[in-house]
């Protein structure tokens, strides 16, 4: 891992922490609000003009208290990359990654443990970063690199899978408008819900976490 990616891995850390306990922060404001899922992510991300490539994610789910009961906010940090090799156009490697540390606000229609539909929308802070290595076979090569960070909106629809008790799948389309590199990213999400083990049948007013 080089330098850059540390200082990547880091900052996206720490803004992630800060995303998530943020809400804790302003409780007096929004009384009650908590964790209510963690959830892993792997993503098929398919960019503007090139093939596949995986990712991916891990999201902090928070929910309950004075928010209206169908809305969750979600913390997120995502990650890919993608490097290819065309040797015939002297082209030794060339490589994409993307960090992605952001947000996003949904509304879940429905209620209950079975199949929950969402959509939503939110912002995120893209750190991307790109190389080419070029050269004849056997060398010598000549290797050229950017980086950037870049701010765009993202949308989403998705459904959530019926509750396995605590666990709670969903299933995701998510597009990232960032300038030059569009993503357009299938989401699987591996999901614990605290609070019941996925119960929201009746009874879980009292405690308004979904």
């Amino acid at each position: 891992m080089t330098r850059h990616d540390v200082a990547s891995t880091f900052l996206a850390a720490v803004t992630l922490a800060a995303l998530t306990l943020a809400p804790s922060r302003a409780g007096d404001a929004v009384a009650g609000v908590g964790l209510d899922k963690i959830e892993f992510m792997t993503q098929s991300v398919k960019l503007s003009g090139q093939s596949a490539t995986a990712g991916t994610g891990l999201r902090f789910h928070l929910a309950g208290g004075d928010l209206n009961d169908g809305i969750v906010f979600v913390p997120a940090i995502e990650y890919w990359r993608d490097s290819d090799q065309i040797p015939e156009l002297q082209v030794e490697q060339v490589m994409q990654k993307d960090w992605c540390i952001g947000a996003d606000v949904r509304y879940r229609l429905l209620r209950g443990s079975g199949w929950r539909p969402y959509a939503g929308a939110g912002l995120g802070l893209h750190l991307v970063k790109s190389s080419s290595t070029l050269g004849p076979a056997g060398g010598p090569f000549e290797t050229r690199s950017e980086t950037g960070k870049k701010l765009a909106p993202n949308f989403l629809i998705g459904i959530d899978l019926p509750a396995a008790g605590p666990i709670r799948n969903a299933i995701e389309f998510n597009w990232h408008l960032v300038p030059d590199l569009r993503q357009f990213k299938i989401n699987f999400g591996l999901g614990w819900q605290f609070g019941g083990g996925g119960g929201e049948g009746e009874g879980a007013d009292e405690g308004k976490v979904y």
